[in-house]
């Protein structure tokens, strides 16, 4: 058996050396690899032991690399060493991160973020990176390509069939199909998760498309002429690979009858759409209302403040307010004052005196950038898209850009992301003086019950509201889709007050510097006449001295 000797030698710390002591991993790796052989009576084993142990960098360091990590490397970086597993799991490390990627936000929730803990920061950090950061964006509009294979809409009635070209810089087309179940319970026994319709696919299309119905969205490269199939049966479908085996083929065959056999009766009635890059299936049936307590000042933000509440229920609001004063310029850099940007927007709701909404101000910045760099606005702030541009020196009516077109995405993200381009257009968007909020606290119970279901029968049929065809069926149904009663309440008459004073005022400021300025004076005064009086008492002590010794020379 042969040992294997270490030599332990002193060795500076790594802040201790100069560039030319360090070195080459590379070439240490291979050099510290030593092979050695255990010989024994009955086997023969080798065993490689590497002697070389890397270097012990400290903390601080491994934290200014961090700040230089992309998202997408954050996962590669904690695997290096437990120091920096440990500085990925802190919560200052997703804090810098927020306020790298998302400046906007990170100016309003930093001060909230901090006090959370890491699950919760993390978990909200991350969400944002998928709205902000480009590559997590596009990975996020690739996923799902085939939502739900689409096999259950057999024996349903196709309603309307319309198609549209995507504004994409390749040619790519939309292609929408409804159906309708003629037994409406047979689609509600399908317990399968259908992704909900989207905000501006209601938006266009919400007057003509019918309760109860599910639209079956189909996204191809090729053009293909759909003929009148509008009251047929979909009596068979496939969705098969495509023949290049990189996307899907959807085959659909109608039918006048209900009866599902193999072929159909026409030959011609037969769909086929290839390639299908993308498939999805929204389900027409959310009903209910969205509520909003907000000031009669502050502009109704639904999109992201509405409470929204389900039919067939009573639902209770119990509401409280609060307001926060805070103190203005030099204290602060809050401001009270309305914008010509804003102002602009204010005149389309009627010169409604509403008044300046940090949020909305963003909104309105970033609708201006989009404007001038993609000739549109996001359509989802589609009542944000009059405002002035200083630029032209003039009032802006703009088009909404299409839902699909990712130009406004991109010029959005790019201003989120760029300080530059924040100072230049959102200059004027600072925090509000006063903020006002109202806590809200939601309860809810199951209406109507069943001794209340003829009463409202009596009042929609004596009514004006229109009524399905098989109303004497489904009026039950259909009463609890539609009935909803809302009941708003002030939890309490108290309002909550928070106002930020000064902790030192200007007759404070005065009064603290003359009792300062007294007292330094009178100190300096009594040190001087106490120099003076030492001087005085040294000169005549020396006179004294003076005095003694001539008269003993004298005597």
């Amino acid at each position: 058996m042969t040992y294997l000797s270490k030599t332990i030698t002193d060795e500076p710390d790594w802040y201790d050396k100069d560039l030319s002591d360090f070195d080459d991993l590379q070439s240490s790796d291979e050099d510290a690899i030593v092979e050695k052989q255990l010989i024994h009576s009955k086997q023969k084993t080798s065993i490689i032991e590497n002697n070389y142990h890397g270097k012990d960098y400290p903390f601080d360091l491994w934290y200014l690399i961090a700040m230089y990590i992309a998202p997408e490397d954050i996962g590669r970086f904690a695997l290096i060493c437990h120091k920096t597993n440990q500085i990925v799991n802190s919560v200052s490390f997703w804090i810098s991160l927020f306020r790298k990627y998302n400046k906007i936000e990170a100016k309003r929730l930093t001060r909230l973020l901090v006090r959370e803990h890491l699950s919760i920061v993390r978990t909200y950090v991350i969400k944002s990176l998928y709205q902000t950061y480009p590559l997590f964006q596009e990975r996020f509009d690739k996923t799902n390509v085939i939502q739900k294979e689409p096999h259950f809409l057999l024996s349903s009635r196709c309603i309307r069939i319309w198609y549209s070209k995507r504004p994409t810089q390749r040619d790519l087309y939309n292609y929408y199909f409804e159906f309708r179940f003629d037994n409406i319970q047979q689609s509600k026994q399908q317990d399968i998760q259908i992704q909900a319709i989207s905000s501006i696919f209601q938006a266009n299309n919400q007057s003509i498309i019918d309760k109860d119905s599910y639209v079956l969205h189909l996204i191809s490269s090729n053009f293909v002429l759909i003929g009148p199939y509008m009251g047929m049966v979909l009596s068979q479908i496939t969705l098969n690979v495509s023949s290049d085996y990189r996307y899907h083929k959807l085959k659909m065959w109608f039918d006048s009858s209900r009866s599902c056999s193999q072929k159909s009766k026409y030959n011609n009635s037969v769909v086929i759409i290839d390639p299908i890059l993308c498939l999805r299936i929204y389900k027409w049936d959310g009903f209910g209302a969205v509520a909003l307590v907000h000031d009669n000042t502050q502009l109704p933000n639904i999109e992201a403040a509405g409470i929204e509440l389900a039919s067939g229920r009573r639902q209770k609001i119990a509401y409280r307010k609060k307001t926060t004063y805070l103190l203005s310029s030099p204290y602060t850099t809050c401001t009270k004052s309305v914008s010509p940007t804003m102002q602009a927007m204010f005149e389309y709701y009627n010169n409604t005196n509403y008044g300046y909404s940090e949020a909305l101000c963003y909104q309105l910045c970033g609708q201006i950038y989009a404007y001038e760099q993609c000739g549109c606005v996001n359509p989802i702030l589609w009542n944000g898209r009059k405002f002035y541009v200083s630029s032209m020196n003039r009032v802006i009516f703009a088009p909404l850009c299409e839902y699909d077109n990712k130009c406004y995405k991109e010029a959005i993200g790019k201003l989120l992301t760029s300080s530059p381009l924040m100072n230049s257009y959102c200059s004027e968007c600072l925090q509000e003086c006063v903020i006002k909020n109202f806590i809200i606290q939601t309860s809810s119970l199951s209406l109507p019950g069943e001794w209340e279901m003829e009463k409202i029968k009596k009042f929609v049929e004596n009514s004006t509201i229109p009524k399905p065809t098989n109303w004497s069926r489904t009026w039950q149904d259909e009463i609890r889709k539609n009935y909803l009663t809302i009941n708003v309440v002030r939890e309490t008459s108290t309002v909550e007050n928070s106002t930020q004073s000064t902790t030192m005022g200007v007759v404070d400021l005065f009064s603290n510097v003359g009792g300062q300025t007294g007292l330094w004076i009178g100190i300096s005064l009594l040190s001087i006449m106490e120099l003076i009086e030492m001087l005085y008492r040294l000169i005549r002590n020396e006179f004294h001295i003076i005095r003694r010794k001539i008269q003993a020379n004298r005597q």
